[in-house]
């Protein structure tokens, strides 16, 4: 009984210590989206808060869609549920987020300027999140 217990207490420290080298060495979640939005942000020379804001302006609109479509599409990690893509702007309800998604789909078929601006994040956000 006493060597299964060594074992086992063997077992669950080396558990936790992938556990917390993982925590040192992988971004959270949150640091990953807050990584996606400012990188978006950047692309489109705004600032997060304006990109966050209620504003119809065409520039702030097409960076928070690109931001939806792309953490549903699971540029950053899992693709998300659209109710926790809202959630991260400001509480956005999930429809709205789901009008965002087509219509960056519908766009990235016909505009090649989006289909760009996707890449040119996607090779940034491998390099920050790696």
């Amino acid at each position: 009984m006493i060597q299964i217990a060594i074992i086992m207490t063997a077992v669950t420290v080396g558990m936790i210590a992938r556990l917390i080298v993982k925590d040192i060495t992988d971004p959270t979640m949150d640091t990953k989206i807050m990584d996606l939005k400012r990188t978006v942000a950047d692309e489109y020379r705004i600032t997060v808060d304006e990109m966050l804001s209620r504003s119809r302006k065409q520039p702030l609109v097409e960076a928070r869609q690109l931001c939806h479509w792309m953490m549903k599409n699971g540029i950053i990690e899992n693709s998300k549920r659209l109710y926790e893509i809202g959630s991260e702007f400001g509480g956005l309800d999930h429809t709205t987020v789901l009008h965002s998604v087509k219509t960056i789909n519908d766009r990235i078929s016909t505009e090649l300027e989006i289909r760009d601006r996707i890449q040119r994040i996607s090779g940034k956000m491998n390099r920050v999140c790696k």
